[in-house]
């Protein structure tokens, strides 16, 4: 498929994300990607919207620079729900074999998440007693 053809995937696949059209989803993910999905739409973060802020594509390679927000009403990573509205920036790399997408990993700044809905990052301890 052409880096067009793969860009506009792309935006169906985060379209879909954004409006919980499961059809949509279920046209560009893979199924394993697809149930996974599925599961986080359904999380911790109401209203969770995202937005492209960049993409660059090369052959079946999509760079996609996101902006993502939503509202924290469910209990997350041990940090209670607090209806705390974050937002928060990063990338997601795709890879798209015959019109789906086959591979969708994600760099977040999940530290600066954290921090906005209140919680804490505590280091380990260090040596013995």
């Amino acid at each position: 498929m052409s880096e067009g053809a793969n860009e506009a995937i792309v935006r169906r696949f985060i379209d879909a994300a954004n409006t919980v059209n499961l059809d949509a989803l279920g046209e560009v993910l893979t199924p394993e990607l697809e149930n996974r999905w599925r599961q986080s739409l359904h999380g911790a973060f109401a209203g969770h919207t995202m937005s492209v802020k960049s993409m660059i594509a090369s052959g079946d390679h999509v760079v996609v620079r996101i902006a993502t927000s939503g509202l924290h009403t469910r209990e997350w990573h041990g940090i209670p729900a607090n209806n705390k509205p974050w937002v928060t920036e990063g990338v997601y790399f795709i890879r798209i074999v015959n019109g789906r997408i086959v591979e969708l990993e994600t760099l977040f700044n999940e530290l600066d998440r954290v921090k906005q809905l209140g919680g804490r990052v505590v280091p380990p301890a260090t040596g013995t007693d």
